[in-house]
């Protein structure tokens, strides 16, 4: 009977808890416009930083979601998320048969600070890499695969301006780097672009 209880408690839990998520953004909102009739601007613009921080936790979580328990037959460790300079870093090691990859996303979305480099590389990817470098596109964005060093990496330049790393790490050469696209294929990057572009939420 208790047993029942504490289920019926959890599952109560988890239905409320996005609500009460919800509500603390509005309450966030609330605040702001309540101080912007009251024209105390300082403390408007002070909630609107704290609105900004909840966002990004939920952006976050979002991107998070591109990366999955497995990737093509390789099993996924912790998410690791890191924020500077105003970018996103989102990483995650997945470890197989044929040694470990690390799996990470730098920057993306309009304005971001990686737009730049990312196009860089597209056009570079283009114009043909140098001896060892592989130009490719996968899922309808440019890549390259660079197999110069003891450490293979695949770099997907999204449109939407940010970097998709692919990196063999532990038990990797390049001798077996066609792996790295293997793991890339089996990511949603067309959907992930979208999502950065602000053309769609992230499913």
């Amino acid at each position: 009977m208790k047993k029942k209880i504490v289920a019926s408690l959890l599952s109560v839990l988890c239905v409320c808890t996005p609500a009460v998520q919800a509500e603390d953004i509005d309450k966030i909102f609330e605040n702001v416009n309540n101080f912007i009739e009251q024209k105390n601007f300082t403390k408007a613009l002070a909630e609107l930083d704290w609105a900004k921080n909840e966002i990004g936790k939920m952006h976050v979580e979002a991107l998070k979601g591109f990366f999955p328990d497995s990737l093509a037959g390789y099993n996924g460790g912790e998410v690791e998320s890191s924020s500077a300079l105003g970018m996103t870093n989102i990483e995650r090691i997945y470890k197989g048969a044929v040694g470990q990859v690390k799996v990470s996303l730098v920057g993306g979305g309009k304005g971001g600070a990686m737009g730049g480099l990312a196009g860089l590389g597209r056009m570079a990817a283009m114009m043909g890499g140098q001896n060892g470098q592989e130009s490719l596109r996968i899922s309808g964005q440019t890549a390259t695969l660079d197999t110069r060093s003891s450490r293979p990496e695949l770099n997907v330049f999204l449109e939407s301006g940010g970097i998709l790393k692919v990196e063999g790490t532990k038990g990797f050469n390049k001798d077996n780097s066609t792996q790295l696209k293997s793991v890339a294929e089996a990511i949603k990057i067309a959907e992930l672009n979208k999502y950065l572009s602000g053309a769609g939420a992230a499913s």
